[in-house]
């Protein structure tokens, strides 16, 4: 953003007022009307927590306005308003807040507001006609839905990139304006149409991205100096008014030529077409930039320019051509060039711009040099283009078979002499010749592929298809060629299958040629001459027993609708830029190459609708421009990075959510008929025009609202909402919803069409419906929004059907609340649909309904526990009918689980139980069991036969044998104070063990185990011979392993990377005679182990994991110590503890430490002088040297540097 400002207090800080409500509402008749309104989504989007800024200058230093946020004035002071030379603004803003009605009111004198700064606020509407002084407007990133900024004839500076207009209130400058000088309009859905910079002083016009325009007339602002018109849809352009125009940017517009000579003061310009979604039709031929002498920066990549002149811009400092079929380039009149890339063009190494000391950027990677597609052996191959006089140009041959990797050829199979190149043997695969050159280094360059054949084979068609017909039937299908057309037609061979080659003329190099033939075998070929490219096939409704089309390389369009294809493999099709398989009987479609050099870069457009597909693959997602895979069996499927999708079709298949933050470009987009409940981030898509999420099991709770009135948005019908089959009450508050300020209503009906009256059938408030008639008879709910009016007629959002019933009275389980955590959770699964009603204080009055299903658990937070109460469940039905019981979060002090005889997994999560005031529900058909945080010591699982999956993590259990339930298979019991368990399990493959007291344990029993977690324990040793051939995952952090008796990971051929041991306990040792006797850890098979020392207290940084200390040194003439096999002798005393770290490689993520050690009286030390310890003694550094005479031997090296010192005879280390 560029802002036109004088600075007048440049060190000002923002004063800024909190204006967030809350105030009792006051009157504002006496108030007059408001200097402006402003309307924002601010608490649609963020509630009650919404706060944004608004800044707000005025002419004078100081004047008072009240603003009304819809919680009453609240008086504002405004000061001066001024912007620094780094862009920050400074004056007075308000932090305001919103109420639910969304309007900003804002009294006071109009004529004094000269500078508005409002920027992502969620402003849609504004109204600022009373502002007649308003000089800077900055409404950038907001949602307005238009604006009409006529009456102010006085701004200067306006901004309001990136917002949407409507058709109906486009965005309207006006004039007129003669001050204006900046004017920024990026990314705006919908300007003025008859939008016209008649604006004498404008000086910056930045139009980036507002792409409903079509043409611009410059003839009204004849100082323009900026003017970018990137991403636009402009066709023309006259400069002839603007002579002044320094910079220009028509990137990715739809201009494709101008006449420079108008803007001979030009200095930067940019006209790049590097987009893949906008305007990629457009291409530069050509550019004159002979009248442009002023000119330092070009930027034209990816265009199609074939020549460039720039002998006549001498300033020219930065040159940014890639991507065009340039081949040369004469910089010799651009001493100033200092950057340039020609990456990407068709120079040679004898055309390239020589490198210059000068440029701080040279780029100049090519593209293949283009050769003939095959060569005989022993035919010269020119390639003198690739020397450069006074250089040296080498050559290696490179074979690279299909899907493989590139490897050199020997050279014996080939000649390189004066730039010619000859092969006197086959290849198998294509090749390709690398270049170098000794002047031009940094890149190599390259040839394109080919083959060498036998002199017999040159010359002769290449098989390309092959395909699998019915015998004897009508084959008919078409081609297109490279390079074809009807003035110059190319051959294509077809075999129908009795070995004869059948020639047909193919006149495009689209697939519109037609080919017709009879089978007479099952297989058929198509075959292509020598240097010709099948560049499209369409089989359409040729039935197809099988497709090989591995040697197709270069094909670029496919079609093969209804040809009863089940399987296809493009994996070698990397230039296929479009896909049509519709209508056949693939289940998988794969298009990810077979390597990485055969990923479809260019493929844009996928069709396989119709067909039976549940798994779909693709690499290049940000490419793919249109994707229709509707009626298929997807289940899922990741949007993610779709971001230059068009059109997007996954209708009819069974996809439950979406992600829509990725389809920003999207125009199209139906997801109707299939299972989605969610639709994630549902962003702003300006250019959709219509979007279907129709027949799906979305509601007013989560279907998104639409704003763009230009979008036709079909979402009805919807799947009926699933409430229980029986209820004395329904919840659908989640329904009761005010949006754009239409409310929800509600109709209860009877299958026969009777209605029913509220206030007499039932109750109703805020979306929660209580039964009043219990006459046996079914209903259902009709649910209608203003804000969703297609939800009407047979269109209706509606339940299913419910018979209203009075109270349960079939019990199922019940408990005495003792605690409520801070996120309970019920969750059941019953054999029907049904719902589980709980009675949170057993009054027999509230039910709270929790709706269950039969196929999958239902977890719900809406617990309205009470601490002291008995809750009582109950169901309609048998209390056999439940399966799954489950409760977390919510203290018990006794639970009665009896009368649910069919239970198969009951779950009583961080529920403080004692076993003794528990009554479990029929063990035998439990088959899983969860009861945590609870106070368990001792449990008999014999009395449960059929349970497979086992949690009892932190109880207060310390012996278990698990043994006496055969069938389990996982078992978690972290956090116990286990010293023993008891293994017999067969079918057991996962056992969490952490965190308790074991030292021991046997998995002999254990034979299928694959996870084993004993992390936290007291293991210093471990047999895990019985499952090394099984176990997959093993945590063992946290126990006494060394070195010596930690299981290596080699002796467990089914490890994965899950296998973790660090943060072992200390290696307990100690010193005898000056020695340190480690040697148990010197090795792990053949890794040795390495030990450092160190002095004192040690520490390991948290972000790298590096010992942090002093270490001691082996080396020198003087060391401190040395180790020999593990075994460390010590040569120097220390009044510190040393500590030894060990690390082996075989084991990378363990430091193992021993304890701290004292040395201070180790008898390994070398004396210098014998005989008895003097008190008095003197002091001489290594060197001999006198340091210290006749001194007291306790404080001798008090104060020294530090060093090595000899006192009264002995060494001595001062630190």
């Amino acid at each position: 953003m560029r802002i036109l400002r004088n600075v007048v207090m440049a060190l000002s800080m923002v004063v800024s007022s909190v204006l967030t409500g809350g105030a009792a509402a006051q009157d504002t008749s006496d108030l007059g009307e408001p200097a402006i309104t402003i309307k924002t989504n601010a608490y649609a989007n963020l509630g009650e927590a919404n706060v944004f800024t608004i800044l707000i200058g005025v002419t004078e230093q100081s004047e008072y306005y009240d603003i009304d946020m819809g919680f009453g004035p609240e008086e504002f002071e405004a000061t001066y308003a001024t912007i620094d030379s780094e862009g920050l603004w400074h004056g007075s803003s308000i932090e305001a807040r919103v109420s639910e009605k969304g309007e900003i009111k804002i009294y006071g004198d109009a004529s004094k507001i000269d500078v508005i700064k409002a920027i992502g606020c969620y402003i849609t509407d504004i109204d600022l006609s009373k502002c007649e002084n308003l000089d800077i407007l900055v409404l950038e990133h907001n949602e307005l839905k238009g604006l009409d900024l006529t009456p102010n004839t006085k701004l200067s500076a306006i901004y309001l990139s990136d917002n949407p207009g409507s058709e109906e209130t486009p965005i309207i400058i006006g004039t007129p304006k003669p001050n204006l000088q900046i004017l920024e309009l990026d990314i705006i859905g919908w300007l003025d149409p008859n939008f016209r910079p008649d604006y004498p002083n404008l000086k910056m016009l930045d139009l980036y991205y507002t792409r409903r325009l079509k043409s611009i007339d410059l003839s009204g602002c004849p100082l323009l100096v900026n003017l970018v018109l990137e991403l636009t849809d402009v066709e023309t352009l006259d400069l002839t008014p603007v002579p002044y125009l320094w910079h220009l940017n028509i990137s990715e517009s739809r201009i494709r030529e101008v006449d420079f000579t108008k803007v001979p003061k030009l200095s930067e310009l940019f006209c790049s077409h590097t987009s893949g979604t906008v305007n990629t039709d457009v291409k530069i031929e050509s550019l004159d930039l002979t009248g442009l002498p002023e000119l330092t920066y070009l930027s034209a990549a990816s265009n199609n320019l074939k020549s460039l002149d720039i002998s006549k811009n001498p300033k020219l400092r930065t040159l940014y051509i890639r991507r065009n079929d340039l081949t040369a380039l004469d910089i010799s009149a651009n001493p100033n060039l200092a950057s340039i890339d020609i990456n990407l063009n068709r120079f040679t190494y004898s055309t390239l711009p020589a490198d210059r000391t000068t440029f701080s950027e040279y780029f100049y990677g090519q593209k293949p040099y283009q050769v003939d597609r095959s060569y005989g052996v022993e035919t010269a191959i020119d390639f003198t283009c690739m020397l450069r006089p006074e250089s040296n140009t080498y050559v290696r041959v490179m074979s690279e078979p299909v899907g493989g990797t590139a490897e050199e050829v020997d050279l014996d199979a080939y000649t390189w002499e004066n730039g010619m190149l000859t092969f006197n043997k086959t290849f198998a695969d294509s090749v390709y010749v690398e270049f170098a050159n000794s002047e031009l280094s940094d890149y190599t360059l390259t040839s394109s592929r080919f083959m060498v054949k036998t002199a017999d084979e040159f010359g002769k068609p290449s098989k390309i298809v092959s395909m699998m017909v019915p015998r004897n039937t009508e084959v008919n299908f078409k081609a297109g060629i490279s390079g074809a057309s009807v003035d110059n037609p190319s051959k294509i061979m077809v075999d129908f299958g009795n070995g004869e080659l059948k020639e047909f003329d193919v006149t495009s190099d689209e697939a519109t040629t037609t080919i017709s033939g009879t089978s007479t075998a099952y297989n058929m070929y198509i075959y292509m001459p020598e240097n010709a490219v099948l560049s499209a096939l369409s089989l359409d409704g040729q039935r197809l027993l099988s497709l090989d089309l591995k040697a197709a390389t270069e094909l670029r369009h496919l079609s093969a609708r209804g040809c009863q294809l089940s399987t296809v493999n493009l994996a070698y099709n990397r230039c296929l830029a479009s896909i049509d398989l519709s209508d056949n009987s693939l289940s998988t479609l794969d298009l990810a190459g077979i390597s990485g050099s055969y990923e479809k870069t260019f493929l844009k457009k996928i069709v396989a609708a119709n067909n039976r597909i549940s798994n779909f693959h693709i690499v290049n997602t940000s490419g793919c421009r249109y994707l229709d895979l509707s009626n298929n069996k997807l289940e899922e499927y990741n949007l993610k990075n779709y971001d230059n999708m068009l059109h997007l079709d996954l209708s009819g298949n069974k996809i439950q959510t979406v992600n829509m933050a990725y389809l920003s470009n999207a125009e199209y987009i139906n997801l109707s008929n299939n299972h989605i409940s969610e639709i994630e981030n549902m962003i702003e898509i300006p250019g959709l025009a219509e979007l279907n999420l129709s027949g799906n099991m979305l509601t007013l709770a989560t279907l998104p609202v639409i704003e763009n009135a230009a979008t036709k948005y079909v979402y009805a019908p919807q799947s009926k909402i699933v409430i229980a089959s029986k209820a004395p009450s329904v919840a659908l508050d989640e329904q009761n919803l005010v949006i754009n300020g239409n409310t929800t209503e509600y109709k209860w009906v009877k299958t026969d069409g009777t209605v029913l009256v509220d206030g007499s059938d039932y109750t109703l408030k805020d979306g929660f419906t209580r039964f009043l008639t219990i006459d046996g008879d079914a209903v259902h709910c009709e649910i209608t929004n203003g804000a969703f009016p297609a939800f009407t007629g047979e269109n209706v959002l509606a339940t299913t059907d419910v018979i209203p019933m009075g109270a349960p009275t079939t019990m199922i389980a019940s408990f005495t609340v003792s605690e409520v955590g801070d996120a309970p959770v019920v969750g059941f699964r019953t054999k029907e649909l049904s719902n589980v009603y709980i009675d949170w204080t057993s009054e027999g009055v509230d039910f709270q309904a929790y709706p269950t299903r039969s196929d999958v658990f239902v977890a719900n937070t809406d617990v309205h526990a009470v601490v002291g109460k008995k809750a009582v469940a109950y169901t309609y039905d048998s209390p056999s009918d439940i399966t799954v019981f489950s409760i977390s979060g919510i203290g018990m002090s006794d639970f009665d689980g009896s009368p649910m005889t069919d239970l198969t997994m009951l779950g009583l999560y961080n529920t403080g139980l004692n076993p003794e005031n528990m009554i479990f529900p029929e063990k035998k058909g439990i088959r899983e069991l969860s009861i945590t945080e609870a106070e368990i010591s001792d449990i008999n699982l014999a009395e449960f036969p059929s349970l497979e999956y086992l949690v009892l993590s932190n109880n207060a259990i310390e012996n278990i044998d698990l043994s006496k339930a055969p069938a389990l298979k996982t078992a978690s019991l972290a956090n116990n104070s286990i010293s023993s368990v008891k293994l017999g399990n067969p079918q057991m493959w996962g056992l969490d063990l952490t965190r308790n007291g074991l030292s021991t344990i046997d998995v002999s029993g254990t034979p299928a185990l694959k996870q084993l977690l004993l992390s936290g324990n007291m293991f210093a040793e471990i047999d895990l011979s019985p499952v090394a051939s099984t176990l997959s995952a093993l945590t063992l952090v946290g126990n006494q392993f060394t070195f010596a008796t930690l299981p290596r990971k080699v002796d467990f051929p089914a490890m994965m990377d899950a296998y973790y041991y660090g943060n072992q306990a200390p290696v307990e040792t100690q010193v005898i005679n000056g020695k340190v006797d480690l040697a148990a850890q010197a090795r792990v098979g053949d890794t040795e182990t390495v030990y450092t020392w160190y002095y004192g207290e040690i520490s390991v940084d948290a972000d790298t994991g590096e010992i942090i200390g002093e270490m001691l040194s082996p080396e020198g003439d003087e060391p401190e110590y040395s180790i020999d096999n593990g075994v460390t002798t010590f040569h120097v005393n220390y009044t510190e503890p040393v500590i030894c770290v060990m690390t082996n490689a075989e084991f990378p993520n363990l430091i193992l430490y021993t304890n701290y050690l004292d040395i201070s009286q180790t008898s390994g030390i070398d004396t210098i002088v014998a005989g008895t310890q003097d008190s008095i003694v003197n002091v001489y550094n290594l060197q001999g040297m006198l340091v210290r005479e006749n001194v007291d031997r306790d404080t001798a090296v008090d104060g020294l540097a530090p060093g090595v010192y000899v006192v009264g005879g002995r060494k001595v280390v001062v630190r």
